[in-house]
């Protein structure tokens, strides 16, 4: 069962005095973001915030339990808590203050460089040295060399002239 839109847009009123908070749509359900981080979710209309010592503190009475199977245990706060605008704020402050900075990782690429260089001196300079981005496994290898191929006359000359050397990048 999906979340709601009205119970987000509850939650979110009573979060309105919370500088730097938004809920994002994440597969279905959302998630509350303060200053950046993911403090809370929110799935099938459930309210739960990311366990940290000061919020603990501030919920003694939440109960642990995962937001969806498979995951980690966080804090559940019931509905009726909700409605006190001023603690549900307190705990979402010290539940942010409390996470560490949002580093943003870098995105990860499946591709690598593939470069080929001539060894020898008969190619032509359009030839000594060119390079692709192309996922790098065996099969793409075996095209990549097909298509070089097919520029020059014999495989046997090539294979002497040229020798294939794969950057990482």
């Amino acid at each position: 069962m999906a979340t709601q839109q009205s119970t987000v847009d509850y939650i979110m009123r009573q979060l309105a005095s919370v500088s730097g908070i938004s809920a994002n749509k994440m597969f279905g359900e959302f998630g509350i973001r303060c200053d950046g981080k993911i403090v809370a979710l929110i799935c099938d209309d459930q309210l739960f915030v990311k366990p940290t010592a000061p919020g603990r503190e501030l919920a003694a009475d939440a109960a642990d339990l995962p937001p969806y199977p498979g995951a980690k245990p966080s804090l559940l706060i019931v509905p009726d808590r909700w409605e006190d605008a001023g603690w549900l704020s307190a705990l979402i402050r010290a539940t942010a203050d409390a996470l560490p900075a949002h580093i943003p990782q870098a995105p990860t690429s499946h591709k690598k460089i593939i470069s080929f260089q001539a060894l020898g001196g008969w190619a032509s300079p359009t030839f000594q040295s060119f390079s692709w981005e192309i996922p790098a496994d065996r099969g793409t290898l075996n095209r990549a060399m097909v298509m070089v191929t097919r520029y020059r006359r014999t495989y046997n000359r090539l294979a002497a002239a040229w020798k294939p050397c794969i950057v990482v990048s």
